[in-house]
């Protein structure tokens, strides 16, 4: 009774939290729009993080940030971290304003789906993913007019006791404009008070063929996942994008510098392991191939 309780209550200040922004921000937002689409991108930009700050507090995280001095100044910077679910994409947004790369699927998504589309995401599909100009292009435009993004080059999640190799095109328009990749290390360190451990670590993380409603539902009923933030230094690339081994190389020192991190925080952590991809992402490879595109 008390779990389902605390699912409804979860579920209605989410509600109220996203009516706000059906009220508020998105009227704003096409408001501005109409004098500068410039100007409504960067006002829903700076709104998203206090929606992620909402949405993370409503959730039951509590949230813990580390090496925030490795945070650039200025924004218009690019931001990856290891991927094992969704809760961790707020946590991050609760600290940074940024806008998402996220599968087109997402726009779907019961409220973060929503939370995407006013925060101006740019959405991938997942046949042509980031190796399409157009979605370079929509990243760069992004870091041109000093918005952060994020994305997460493993293409999709996994059970966070593995990091996937990383993919390579989306690092470009950072190495383009010459601006900071900032990665960041994101950990699970308790469930509702238990240390993390292979009984709970599902209750958190979304992986393989989990439904999304009925995952989020289960996780609502959690009283708190604590979750910690690491920083580590930014990099500005610069590297022969041309060259798909330098670009592999680039995405590969950055997976190094986050792997490091989170082996010492996972004993079980596995750092060779890779998966048989899932059957969506072999069907994209098997698509690129015939289109004769690289990753």
């Amino acid at each position: 009774m008390f779990l389902k309780l605390r699912v409804f209550r979860k579920l209605f200040l989410i509600g109220v939290c996203f009516l706000l922004v059906a009220i508020i921000v998105a009227p704003l937002k096409l408001l501005l729009a109409i004098f500068s689409q410039k100007l409504a991108w960067r006002f829903a930009f700076y709104v998203s993080r206090w929606v992620g700050w909402s949405l993370a507090a409503i959730m039951g995280a509590r949230l813990r940030f580390l090496n925030e001095e490795n945070i650039p100044r200025e924004n218009g910077f690019l931001v990856v971290s290891n991927h094992f679910g969704y809760i961790e994409l707020m946590a991050t947004l609760a600290r940074l304003p940024m806008v998402f790369v996220a599968k087109e699927e997402v726009k779907r998504w019961p409220i973060i789906g929503m939370a995407n589309r006013i925060g101006g995401a740019v959405f991938v599909d997942r046949y042509t993913g980031g190796r399409s100009e157009k979605y370079g292009s929509m990243v760069y435009d992004a870091l041109r007019n000093r918005i952060n993004v994020f994305f997460s080059p493993e293409g999709t999640t996994s059970d966070g006791t593995f990091i996937r190799r990383f993919k390579s095109p989306l690092f470009v328009p950072a190495n383009r404009l010459k601006v900071p990749v900032l990665p960041v290390v994101i950990s699970i360190d308790k469930i509702n008070g238990e240390n993390l451990n292979p009984d709970n670590r599902d209750l958190v993380t979304w992986h393989s063929d989990m439904k999304f409603v009925l995952h989020f539902l289960a996780f609502l009923e959690l009283k708190s996942v604590d979750l910690t933030i690491r920083f580590l230094k930014p990099t500005i690339p610069d590297y022969d994008d041309s060259d798909l081994n330098e670009r592999r190389r680039f995405s590969a020192s950055i997976r190094q510098q986050i792997s490091e991190v989170y082996r010492e925080l996972h004993p079980g952590y596995r750092e060779d392991f890779q998966p048989p991809e899932p059957d969506f992402i072999q069907e994209k490879r098997r698509k690129i191939r015939l289109n004769g595109e690289t990753e």
